[in-house]
């Protein structure tokens, strides 16, 4: 199909959906690896081992960045149960600031200097990532289903 150069395929854009992701890796019998990150952490900050078979996360996180999850109030998680919760990010590639916005800067930061990515994700037993949603998709979901009467 595509002149048996192709070797490695890998995604750096929006996560890929499980389903997309082993089906490019069925049909051209390439490894399909995922990479995790946000432009204020300075670019990767997860990226999926080539030998990982699994199509539910998008690795480990690298050695310059550190990973937790918190609580997500609005859908009610719990992240020490397990649950699914926001990204946080921390490490030395981490941007300080954005530029004359100091309210947007104060707003990202969740205590100790940890970045608040707007992604909710899961830290899988094996240490990968795991993500599941942004906040801004979940959010607008939420506001779908009040205008039509539904309730979450």
């Amino acid at each position: 199909m595509v002149g048996g150069r192709l070797r490695l395929i890998i995604s750096t854009s929006r996560y890929l959906n499980p389903q997309i992701q082993h089906n490019i890796r069925t049909i051209l019998q390439i490894p399909v690896i995922q990479m995790y990150g946000v432009t204020e952490a300075g670019g990767i900050c997860c990226i999926q081992n080539i030998n990982d078979k699994d199509v539910m996360n998008v690795g480990a996180p690298t050695t310059s960045c550190e990973i937790r999850l918190r609580n997500f109030v609005i859908a009610n998680t719990n992240v020490n149960s397990g649950e699914q919760g926001e990204i946080l990010i921390k490490g030395p590639s981490l941007f300080k600031c954005y530029h004359k916005n100091e309210d947007l800067t104060r707003k990202s930061f969740a205590e100790d200097q940890w970045f608040a990515t707007g992604d909710l994700g899961k830290i899988n037993t094996n240490g990968t990532v795991q993500i599941i949603d942004t906040i801004m998709d979940f959010n607008k979901r939420r506001q779908d289903r009040f205008e039509r009467g539904y309730y979450i």
